[in-house]
């Protein structure tokens, strides 16, 4: 199957999410403790507690759903109407799933000019809602708008692409945030002995789900943020160096290893110097992950393609780094 590793970790984590903590706590303090001698000033700070977790994960999910549908709908919008216009001839398609209907979500490389006129190859995603016209096959040239302020990501649009919201997150939000207030009733209902919500544990689902539900999601954004894409070179300074940088000649002048490995990969450090398009003599530093079969590939005192920003010159990728 091919997204059986993926299906499998999500419901790895929604386990511990949601069964892992529930099958504790009704195997523990369900209905164990007494509740008369609960304090309920207590019980209030813990049903506060509650309340806070799941408010703030119904109105992040929904800022996060609103914000990869209208907000990105909007943002398309506005780099279609003040973008620069540049024709991209297609390299490559492959279709990657039916995203609804007979819109068709595919993978494109292609090849134009940047901001600067240096020729690059991109790989971006789009939604083909018109399969039938077969507009993104290779060969085929289309035209591309890139923000050259750089207001919002992904920073460039295909000409003639319409932007759908699928209103499907909308109603799988709602439906979640009526099982919440469901649960929220139904624990109530079975826990409460008469002494209202002095049943509430820091173990109890309406507290310890939540919690894993911002602790977990929370730890892997970060781990994935400030290490692995960190390390493999992509961000919003990449993506706008490759829009508008300029290619230069860069000799590598020392190579050393950091000490760090991602996935048994180690990471190198590089001093390379090249000269700007004013002739300015630039030295700088460069870190990344190298396979191992691959080390042999830098050799102090050769030439490398990198890319450098006209505005900034210090910030600088090899070639290499912004093409994968």
């Amino acid at each position: 199957m091919k997204n059986a590793a993926l299906y499998f970790w999500i419901l790895f984590i929604l386990y511990f999410i949601f069964a892992h903590p529930a099958i504790i706590y009704y195997h523990s303090e369900f209905k164990s403790t007494s509740l008369a001698h609960v304090d309920p000033d207590v019980a209030l700070l813990k049903l506060g507690l509650s309340l806070f977790l799941w408010s703030f994960i119904l109105i992040f999910s929904l800022y996060l759903i609103c914000k990869f549908t209208i907000i990105a709908g909007r943002r398309q919008k506005y780099i279609l109407r003040e973008g620069r216009r540049v024709k991209a001839g297609i390299l490559s398609m492959s279709a990657l799933s039916d995203a609804g209907g007979s819109v068709v979500k595919r993978a494109l490389k292609v090849q134009f000019d940047n901001l600067s006129a240096e020729m690059i190859t991109h790989e971006m995603f789009v939604k083909d809602d018109k399969p039938d016209e077969n507009r993104f096959d290779p060969g085929k040239e289309i035209f591309l708008r890139i923000d050259e302020k750089f207001k919002y990501p992904p920073y460039l649009a295909v000409e003639g692409n319409a932007f759908k919201i699928n209103p499907l997150y909308f109603i799988v939000w709602a439906l979640f945030m009526a099982a919440v207030a469901y649960y929220f009733n139904f624990s109530y209902d079975l826990e409460n002995q008469g002494h209202g919500w002095r049943f509430l544990s820091l173990s109890h689902p309406l507290i310890s789900c939540a919690a894993c539900l911002i602790f977990f999601p929370g730890l892997i954004y970060l781990f994935f943020r400030y290490v692995i894409f960190k390390k493999m070179n992509v961000g919003k300074k990449n993506l706008m160096l490759k829009l508008r940088g300029k290619r230069a000649i860069a000799r590598l002048t020392d190579i050393q290893q950091t000490g760090t490995f991602i996935n048994e990969q180690p990471e190198l450090r590089f001093n390379v110097s090249f000269q700007d398009a004013q002739g300015t003599s630039r030295s700088v530093t460069l870190q990344r992950i190298v396979q191992l079969t691959s080390l042999s590939a830098f050799t102090e005192g050769e030439e490398y393609y990198v890319f450098y920003d006209p505005a900034n010159p210090e910030l600088v990728l090899l070639e290499e780094d912004l093409i994968s």
